[in-house]
């Protein structure tokens, strides 16, 4: 028989859309279901449909007879009428209705499991056990990642120093600073972690990079690759010559966006927008790049001002530069640098100087003494104490260590040093690590050689290259710049030759009419392999001609054509020849750079006429994405592919390393793109034996050969890292530029210069203020270790089946391929929940989206053409999302076999999780990052209590002891086959309200118990966070004691206060319940 239509209804086949109200029957006899805010169903036909039979104390929301709609809890069934409908009595502000069910709906929209069960709200017990094992599973990527799962998803093998790194940006107040590490140790993973972890709170965090042309389609790729699969446009000069206005603005407007420096130097409408707008992340790659009296400078103050959050990524720091430093810092933190002058900041240096000298003393003193295998005698100590008075006057905690050292603890002067070295820094904002400090911990450097190849010219060459050197001179800056663009594309190929000539004979025909601004320094700019083609060609148009170019050129293009008839191209073949002999190890792989794409072209047409097309791979700006990804991967993990030939596109911040030497097959007058060149091999994690050879072939040309000179001998690029000139390179290398332009004695004459600036730069490193700056040992020794525990972890398997099963309740189709890998696809139509952050394009049901990737950490570092699924990719997160903030599956009722001696019993298992009481943060400025430093500490944990609620004596409030029974529902079993019990077979129960009222009264009583047991564990991680907190907080107190006026005393108090409740919502925490399940004992 049919049920009525308006009749409250149970679908089993939609147990998880709770109570439903038949709405009609269709014209082919469908029954038509509305289920709340889940929205109405068609149900196939002969659908079982059950009358819902709602019980005492459920939530409605129902019409009276007045018309108007009001909320109010069941009090009690009263009659069925001869329709068949139900009549309930409704309780509603103090007043009673008696309401036809046709006019009731149970309120479903809450996530309170107690009110889930009594609006029979209830998921299969599958969905039930999936949410359950989300929860379980985030606690333990919780506890693997130190309280930032996110980590745990990065697809990079993660160090020490990038760990320690990351953890300071979060747990900042404010996520604003200087990632300013030696070049080669990862600023670039420090940020793209930083990042994926704020995307991992935040699904809407809007983000901004602002990158050298060189580095921004990196950006591009890396941040996508390696950071959670979240796709970033990317705006450079290239492309904004194909926007119009509204298109540009619909990019500026989106979330995430990679910019290219020169893009917003060349084009003041895109600086426009893109400053006007907010942003909640902003980084600034390569920012000592843009000093306070560049151009661009302010623009990034106002981008600062219109952010959240600001990284900069920027060369370790030298006194030597104050004027960068200070304009540095004015960004990170504009409002305590606003009106910071050079003078004053040199004379808070000067001041801290004394302190950090006896910094470096106490440390070299205790690094002798345990290379002596030995820790500082009493006397010893009681010295170093002595060495230290007077130097910080009010510190309470810096005090207490010292009477320690005084009493001759050696612990206390490790502690000194490291309380210290954190807190009387020159700036808490400047993060950087040393590669002298991580070689005292765990790494070391591989050794750079250089190798040059001789080279004869065959005789067409040698007279084209001759021509060259009587290259007509000229005065000024276009004159040396148009100099400069003549040897760099002259010198490389034959063909290469030609199309420049070519192209600058269509220039002279059209009467070029001079550059725009700076020529030299708009070549010498850090354009990248996009941008510089256009800025080259634009150059190579509009540069004055020479006094007697014409000619010069008619005779040039002869013998370049002369050139290309015969076939010669020497240089290729030597380095052919030399490939041949390095390449008889099949172990060895090389990188050939070049410096332009086309000219990229012409060499691998030669190296693949020798050595084969499949063991040659080309690499360069006019390649698509897609296919410059699938070659990095074949160059990286099939060694069959034994060269790859590049332009600059491949110094910009790959990995390499598998390579056994890189070849500069020409020489790029910037010093910068070798050390990026010699960086793709020479990185953290390449082994120490294994050698960077740099690979030269002798210049074509004496202005090449002078500049060979200058590389090899001045800046000694290819022998050592120029990690402490990237401040002063930039001025170094406009210099080699304009020099370079008007030939190789001018090139020469500037050595002398170059070096002096260079040695002085080098040398006048201050181990002090090094050493101020450094990470301290026990903190680098804590992220050491987290590091190698993220590289470990292996949970990926019990992982991805908890995620599968996750999935499919919120109906995403899962499988797994033949290869191991996995994919997850869905429709807008497929999913069970409505969610923004699943919803697909325009959201009509048809519209679908599949994603491939693995679970395995291994395979997503071997497997570029995967997505990584773990903590941090954009749809995991979306996942954990849904399990912490749904409301469905928190709720369930199922039959448990096996105990037929208990066969009636009904119990109630509870599953309650254990956060953070922010209650006690109320009137704290507790931001998420002092948060996220407690969650490192104490994260959600989910525990089961099992309260018994009947058996055959009657009603029972009472906790289970029962050891086999808690095997079973004490955890997360997806083993058990769990039979679903229905609510019209719990509706109908005689001893229903009994039952009810047991659950009220057991809910509590489970949530005391688990709070009770987790006490001891919450006193144990309170105590580690305030013993973290130590230092912070004697620094902080003594701020407010030496605070110069009383606002500041007050601000650095409410600091205080805020750690010290931040401590206690640790010591005791909430316990939030987080599902019920009736379980039935058969």
């Amino acid at each position: 028989m049919n049920a009525p239509v308006g009749s409250l209804v149970n679908v089993a086949a939609l147990g998880q859309l709770g109570v439903g109200k038949l709405h009609k029957y269709d014209e082919l006899g469908r029954a038509v279901v509305h289920f709340g805010g889940e929205g109405t169903r068609t149900l196939a036909p002969k659908t079982p449909i059950a009358r819902a039979r709602l019980s005492e104390s459920t939530p409605v929301r129902f019409k009276t007879a007045a018309g108007t709609v009001a909320t109010g809890d069941i009090v009690d069934f009263l009659i069925k009428r001869e329709d068949g409908g139900f009549v309930y009595r409704v309780r509603a502000n103090g007043q009673m209705h008696d309401v036809w069910e046709g006019l009731i709906m149970p309120v479903g929209e809450t996530t309170d499991p107690m009110q889930l069960m009594k609006a029979y709200r209830w998921d299969t017990p599958r969905s039930y056990v999936a949410r359950w094992s989300m929860a379980d599973i985030y606690g333990r990527w919780c506890a693997a990642s130190g309280g930032l799962p996110a980590m745990l998803g990065a697809r990079v093998v993660p160090l020490g120093h990038q760990i320690y790194a990351a953890r300071r940006v979060l747990f900042d107040r404010t996520p604003r600073f200087i990632l300013a590490d030696e070049v080669g140790l990862g600023k670039t993973i420090e940020a793209g972690m930083i990042i994926q972890a704020l995307q991992a709170e935040r699904q809407d965090l809007s983000v901004l990079v602002v990158a050298p042309g060189s580095m921004s389609r990196q950006w591009l790729t890396e941040t996508y690759l390696r950071f959670g699969a979240r796709a970033y446009h990317h705006i450079d000069c290239a492309r904004m010559a194909e926007e119009s206005r509204a298109s540009l603005s619909a990019l500026v407007s989106g979330q995430r966006l990679v910019v290219a420096t020169t893009a917003l130097e060349a084009h003041a409408e895109l600086a426009e927008m893109i400053t006007a707008r907010r942003w909640d992340m902003v980084v600034i790659d390569e920012a000592h790049q843009i000093p306070p009296d560049h151009a661009l400078y302010p623009r990034l103050q106002r981008l600062s001002r219109q952010s959240e959050g600001l990284l900069l990524l920027s060369a370790t720091p030298s006194k030597r530069d104050m004027v960068g430093l200070v304009g540095l810092l004015a960004l990170v933190a504009p409002e305590a640098f606003a009106d910071e002058t050079v003078d004053s900041f040199q004379a808070k240096y000067d001041r801290q100087s004394a302190v950090w000298d006896r910094l470096n003393f106490t440390r070299k003193l205790i690094d002798a003494t345990a290379a002596e295998g030995r820790e500082l005698d009493p006397d010893e100590v009681e010295f170093v104490a002595d060495e230290w008075v007077g130097l910080i006057e009010g510190d309470d905690l810096f005090d207490a260590l010292l009477n320690r050292m005084r009493a001759g603890e050696a612990e206390a002067a490790i502690e000194l040093i490291a309380y210290v070295q954190e807190f009387h820094r020159l700036d808490h904002r400047i993060i950087r690590t040393r590669r002298a400090t991580l070689a005292s911990e765990t790494t070391s450097w591989p050794e750079r050689t250089l190798v040059e190849l001789p080279w004869s010219a065959s005789q067409a060459e040698a007279i084209f290259l001759n021509h060259l050197e009587e290259l007509p001179l000229g005065n000024g800056a276009e004159a040396r710049a148009l100099r400069a663009l003549y040897q760099r594309f002259c010198s490389t190929s034959p063909k290469s030759a030609m199309r420049f000539l070519e192209e600058r004979r269509e220039a002279l025909d059209d009467e070029p009419g001079g550059a725009a601004g700076d020529p030299v320094a708009r070549i010498a700019a850090d354009t990248g392999p996009n941008d510089e083609p256009i800025i080259l060609a634009e150059l190579v148009r509009s540069l004055t001609r020479l006094d007697g170019e014409e000619s010069w050129l008619r005779t040039a293009h002869g013998l370049a054509e002369a050139w290309h008839q015969e076939g010669g191209f020497s240089r290729a073949d030597l380095l052919a020849d030399w490939l041949t002999d390095h390449l008889r190890d099949p172990e060895n792989q090389v990188l050939v750079f070049v410096q332009d794409a086309e000219a990229a072209d012409d060499l691998a047409d030669r190296l693949e006429a020798r050595h084969g097309k499949h063991a040659v791979a080309r690499f360069h700006c006019e390649i698509d994405e897609e296919d410059l990804a699938s070659t990095a991967f074949r160059f990286q993990h099939d060694k069959s592919c034994r060269v790859l030939v590049s332009d600059e596109l491949g110094g910009e911040g790959r990995n390499f390393q598998n390579a056994s030497a890189v070849v500069h097959f020409d020489l790029p007058v910037s010093c910068a793109r070798l050390e990026q060149r010699i960086g793709r091999l020479d990185r953290v994690g390449r082994q120490s034996d294994r050698e960077v050879l740099s690979v030269v072939l002798e210049p074509a040309s004496s202005a090449d050969h002078a500049l060979l000179e200058t590389h090899r001998d001045v800046f000694q690029v290819f022998n050592r890292s120029i990690g402490g000139l990237e401040f002063i390179l930039p001025k170094l290398q406009l210099q080699v530029q304009a020099a370079y332009g008007e030939g190789p004695s001018a090139l020469r004459a500037i050595t002398g210069d170059l070096r002096a600036e260079v040695d002085a730069s080098l040398t006048a490193t201050d181990e002090a203020f090094d050493i101020s700056l450094d990470a301290t040992k026990p903190q680098l020794e804590r992220s050491i270790a987290l590091a190698a525990g993220i590289e470990e972890e292996s949970d990926t398997a019990e992982g991805a089946s908890t995620l599968r099963s996750w999935a499919s309740r919120l109906g995403i189709q899962t499988k797994k391929r033949d290869d191991g890998s996995s994919e997850f696809r869905w429709t807008n139509g497929s999913l069970n929940v409505s969610s923004d952050r699943l919803k697909i394009g325009a959201g009509t049901d048809s519209e679908s989206r599949l994603l491939c990737g693995t679970f395995a950490r291994q395979t997503a570092l071997a497997r570029d053409d995967l997505q990584f699924f773990a903590p941090g990719h954009s749809l995991i997160d979306t996942m954990i999302f849904e399990a912490e903030h749904g409301r469905h599956s928190r709720v369930t009722a199922f039959m448990l076999e096996g105990f037929a001696k208990h066969k009636g019993t009904l119990l109630l298992q509870v599953l309650a999780r254990s956060v953070l009481d922010e209650r006690l943060w109320r009137g704290h400025d507790i931001g998420p990052g002092l948060a996220a430093r407690a969650r490192s500490l104490l994260w959600p944990e989910v525990t089961a209590e099992i309260m018994l609620l009947r058996d055959g004596r009657g009603a029972h409030q009472d906790i289970v002891t029962h050891a086999g029974l808690r095997g079973f529902l004490d955890h997360p079993r997806k083993d058990l086959t769990l039979r679903p019990i229905e609510p019209s077979m719990v509706s109908e129960l005689p001893f229903l309200p009994e039952l009810w009222n047991s659950i009220d009264r057991s809910v509590p009583l489970a949530l005391a118990s688990i709070e009770k047991r987790r006490a001891a564990a919450a006193e144990e991680r309170g105590d580690a966070l305030e013993t973290s907190l130590r230092g912070e907080l004697g620094f902080l107190r003594w701020q407010a004691r030496t605070a110069k006026d009383l606002d500041s005393a007050d601000a650095f108090q409410a600091a205080i206060e805020a750690r010290l409740a931040l401590i206690q919502s640790t010591r005791s925490p909430r316990t939030d319940l987080l599902g019920l399940a009736l379980v039935a004992l058969v």
